[in-house]
């Protein structure tokens, strides 16, 4: 029977889960505000339910849209009417071929316990990002281990794991923005 991997504290697993469900919703939304279009400082914003207890629509894609930092604010927050809802859940479902707001209103009953947080984070990390055969630098000082992506990789988010060419599968521990791309910062998983 193998051993089952020690979890990281509970808001270490919330923040991956988090970083990285607003990471999938800028990619679903093509790295663009859904309201003006911009793409200028994007915050992924939970559009149609969220509460101060957890659940676990609060990481469901669907229930996220892209917004500048100006539209999630002013739009948004401060003046959050009718319109403003429905353009932003009509962006949404044309941004997600595969909508399903009854999932999401589902999902809005099922409690964060210890047990589903477990199985959201063994669910995120048994999908590795895989990037390409080119655009990417691998280098390795001492212990550590650090790649280098062109922007027309996929991402990832502190706490993903990545498929990496000779290294095989590693954990992201920190991830940066450079110039023209990100330097992930990683730890080879024990095969």
């Amino acid at each position: 029977m193998s051993k089952k991997i020690k979890l990281p504290s509970i808001s270490k697993v919330k923040k991956a889960l988090h970083d990285d469900w607003a990471l999938r919703v800028k990619q679903r939304d093509g790295w663009k505000c859904l309201l003006c279009g911009g793409d200028e400082l994007l915050t992924a914003h939970h559009w149609y339910f969220t509460s101060q207890r957890g659940h676990t629509a609060r990481y469901c894609v669907d229930n996220g849209a892209s917004l500048c930092f100006t539209c999630h604010i002013r739009e948004v927050h401060e003046n959050p009417g009718w319109a403003t809802v429905d353009a932003v859940r009509r962006a949404v479902i044309a941004n997600s071929p595969d909508f399903d707001e009854k999932n999401i209103r589902n999902l809005s009953f099922v409690d964060l316990t210890t047990t589903v947080l477990r199985s959201m984070w063994d669910a995120m990390r048994s999908r590795p990002v895989e990037i390409g055969a080119t655009g990417w630098q691998v280098k390795e000082t001492g212990k550590k281990l650090f790649l280098s992506v062109f922007r027309l990789h996929p991402l990832a988010a502190v706490g993903n794991t990545m498929n990496v060419p000779g290294k095989g599968v590693c954990e992201v521990l920190v991830a940066a923005k450079i110039d023209d791309g990100y330097r992930y910062t990683l730890g080879q998983l024990e095969q």
